[in-house]
């Protein structure tokens, strides 16, 4: 997917994004904005059914005429606080020096990068990672725009590598239904220390370049990691 399209499909569909194919909204409403969105991913961490607008709005200290001007409801704040959790996770890996779209991904420095970010915002996380707790009827497209993310960054996008469908999906699935468990247990700290052993994994299954079979994949990463 072209990196124009995929950040298209991290946008959040509500009222204040389509606002801006107006006139630019003012200071106030992006503050407001920014403030609804940081308490609805506190609030959807808790789960996406138990989660309620008159939530978001007693977290946010904004009054409810406030959300709906800025949005058309539940659904649209939890697209546009995926986008920002999605998109808090594109910067960290930027800012890790991930290499990007023309070269391929070093597993090892993109999971050790993920899962420090993990690590430290285990809210936002638990959006990215855990879509089916925390998405509810946005599951399917949430788990979409972060495969997005972690193939292209873990070096296991169909495109890139010529994955079968079946082992990418199995490969990214997997990385995030643990990473999630971490998140959902309380133990989101203990995610950096997995870094290593999720990298010689992806490694076995992807080859590392200048890694001939899985076998030679494998030493290579221990080799990068020190594991």
């Amino acid at each position: 997917m072209p990196r124009g399209s995929t950040l298209a499909a991290t946008q959040g569909g509500d009222a204040f994004t389509r606002s801006l194919r107006g006139r630019p909204p003012g200071p106030v409403a992006f503050y407001q904005r920014r403030r609804i969105l940081i308490a609805a991913t506190e609030a959807f961490a808790q789960g996406y059914d138990r989660t309620a607008v008159e939530d978001v709005v007693e977290r946010a200290g904004v009054s409810r005429r406030t959300v709906y001007d800025l949005f058309d409801g539940k659904e649209a704040i939890f697209r546009a606080a995926h986008a920002r959790a999605l998109g808090a996770l594109r910067r960290h890996l930027g800012g890790a020096g991930v290499v990007g779209d023309s070269e391929p991904a070093r597993p090892d420095v993109s999971l050790a990068a993920m899962l420090v970010w993990a690590a430290a915002e285990p809210d936002p996380a638990l959006l990215v990672f855990a879509p089916a707790l925390v998405a509810g009827p946005q599951a399917a497209l949430a788990r979409e725009r972060l495969f997005a993310v972690l193939g292209p960054s873990l070096g296991v996008a169909a495109p890139v590598r010529g994955a079968p469908l079946l082992i990418r999906e199995a490969l990214l699935g997997g990385l995030a239904e643990l990473i999630a468990a971490r998140l959902l247990s309380g133990d989101a700290s203990s995610l950096p220390s997995l870094a290593a052993a999720l990298a010689r994994f992806i490694f076995a299954y992807h080859p590392a370049p200048g890694a001939s079979t899985p076998v030679d994949a494998v030493r290579a990463s221990v080799t990068a990691t020190g594991g």
